[in-house]
């Protein structure tokens, strides 16, 4: 379960993580937290930056998860109605 975060819808999240850094290339890609065993996505890149980087900028996911959960569903529908080869 995600924890509601301390900013705004639109406001970006930014991760200052060593060796993690989202470059050119990256945008679009996740940003995932560990919850136990499981891997959440907390962000997806927007902004990627070339090196040297000091912070990376993510889209929260948060404002999202119920539009992201309906996708998925759908998703898992669709591929399970999908006729065999």
């Amino acid at each position: 379960m995600l924890i509601p975060p301390t900013f705004s819808e639109g406001e970006p999240l930014l991760m200052r993580e060593t060796a993690s850094y989202a470059l050119a290339g990256d945008s679009g890609g996740p940003c995932l937290r560990e919850n136990g065993d499981a891997l959440e996505l907390v962000g997806i890149a927007k902004t990627s930056y070339r090196a040297p980087v000091e912070f990376s900028e993510y889209t929260s996911t948060y404002f999202y998860r119920e539009w992201i959960r309906e996708q998925l569903e759908l998703a898992r529908k669709a591929a399970s109605t999908k006729p065999a080869d």
